[in-house]
């Protein structure tokens, strides 16, 4: 039988067609083979099986579950991507209130959560009692934020263990269910290129050939144990675009209901983000792959018209942004657009190694990147944002909700101010910049938050200077 698409209904839960030992068998036939003729088997045998599917009862797609009506194709659009330590309850909270239709969790380390009491996993994820609410394309008064829900929500979870993934997946919904609230979805990190992934061996270091068995088998599982609730997959361009077609083939087939694509390769964690990323091999993976399955690109972006350029360039049902909602929240807010001199992305020339001049040593040198591009808001409106986000984490740690929230860590607030502020400061010669600082500690000293109140005018000052 067919499969309903996606675009009009909604994300819809696929039952894996091939078992396991099935991918196993053929994964462990293919290793046997010269690099380059495996490529081939293994991209003959993920084709075959999507066109079969069409075709061959026995091989059918078969649909499971409810709609999930939070994800529908208006939540896709504008969405805030996961990032470490960074999206906490008041934050996500404060991207709905400006426009963003869907946000991730931070990353969560399956095996820590498992191990971690009451306490240490309300810190990891702080959920607010709040019914399904499906995403809105608008931004400002009308976003989904403006009655406090924080709905529709994927948490992203790491890690290498099948059952520590899918008893992480597991303990995360219901918490969810204890506070009142809810998980639209559960999204598996692949995409991580920091030295921790690499050390412990998950993100986009778990994507090399030899562990997707290992990957199928992880979304096959999280798909059958935690349905209705969609699992989704975030991951990096790997070596080649073809590769990655197969690699996203790969996971579909395991029941992966929604795939994130950042635009960069793996380098190494100390240029992960080197160079613009290549919007084109997201088309090229969007147009390859079954479009049941949305696709959202990540890359590129500074402003919410670049977020629109690059859905229409890509054919993506969506554009996930990262480091730019850190330095403008209300980025995707069609009422507060940033001035219009700042409405191009600024596409970083990538570091290279070049020739040394000097003929003596024979050594390489590395070209530096150019200046940040200039601030999207005013210091001012950047300052009113922050106090508009202390304002909420006030709000959250005061209200009482079924599920304690636990208060979102001075750390972590400090950390949203100084993204807020450090075009600013960064971008000035000494005397604006400590004019500016001054600007900062007193309009932060002059809101009364709780956060403020715990912390010397000096040390704020001492803080904000090193960012």
């Amino acid at each position: 039988m067919s499969a309903p698409s996606s675009r009009g209904s909604g994300l819809v839960i696929r039952e894996p067609v091939e078992s396991f030992e099935w991918w196993w068998n053929v994964f462990q036939s293919v290793t046997q083979l010269p690099p380059v003729l495996s490529s081939l088997v293994i991209e003959y045998v993920l084709t075959e099986s999507v066109a079969l599917r069409s075709l061959t009862a026995s091989l059918a797609v078969d649909w499971k579950g409810p709609v999930i009506h939070s994800l529908t194709p208006a939540a896709l659009q504008f969405v805030v991507a996961p990032m470490v330590n960074q999206c906490d309850l008041p934050f996500r909270m404060l991207t709905r209130r400006y426009g963003a239709t869907l946000v991730y969790s931070q990353m969560i380390d399956a095996e820590r959560y498992l191990r971690g009491g009451t306490a240490f996993r309300r810190s990891q994820l702080q959920f607010i009692a709040s019914p399904p609410t499906p995403g809105t394309a608008s931004g400002g008064s009308t976003s989904i934020a403006s009655s406090g829900s924080d709905r529709p929500l994927i948490v992203q979870i790491c890690g290498n263990r099948v059952h520590t993934i899918v008893a992480a997946a597991k303990l995360i919904l219901s918490d969810a269910t204890s506070a009142g609230a809810g998980v639209d979805g559960i999204d598996l990190n692949l995409g991580c290129p920091q030295d921790r992934a690499k050390s412990e061996h998950f993100g986009a270091y778990l994507c090399a050939r030899r562990d997707w068995p290992l990957l199928y088998r992880m979304v096959r599982q999280l798909t059958i144990e935690i349905a209705p609730v969609p699992v989704t997959v975030k991951l990096r361009l790997l070596s080649s675009t073809q590769l990655t077609i197969e690699f996203v083939r790969m996971l579909i087939a395991a029941g992966a209901a929604l795939i994130a694509v950042h635009g960069r390769t793996l380098i190494n964690s100390d240029r992960r983000r080197c160079g613009p990323a290549d919007l084109d091999a997201i088309k090229s993976i969007r147009d390859a792959v079954v479009k049941s399955v949305p696709i959202l690109t990540n890359g590129n972006v500074r402003t919410r018209s670049d977020v629109l350029q690059n859905i229409a360039r890509t054919g993506c049902e969506g554009a996930m942004v990262a480091e730019a909602v850190l330095e403008n929240p209300t980025l995707f807010d069609a009422t507060t657009l940033a001035d219009a001199k700042h409405q191009t992305v600024h596409a970083a020339s990538p570091i290279v190694a070049v020739p040394n001049t000097s003929p003596s040593d024979g050594k390489t040198q590395i070209a530096k990147r150019p200046p940040p591009p200039p601030p999207l808001l005013s210091l001012d409106r950047s300052i009113a944002i922050g106090l508009e986000y202390l304002a909420l984490c006030d709000h959250c740690a005061s209200v009482d909700y079924q599920f304690k929230i636990s208060p979102t860590s001075i750390t972590i607030q400090l950390q949203h101010l100084k993204n807020l502020v450090r075009p600013h400061l960064m971008l000035q010669p000494m005397p604006k910049r400590l004019e500016a600082l001054s600007l900062v500690i007193a309009r932060a000293a002059a809101s009364d938050h709780a956060f403020v109140n715990s912390l010397t005018t000096a040390q704020l000052r001492s803080i904000l200077e090193k960012s």
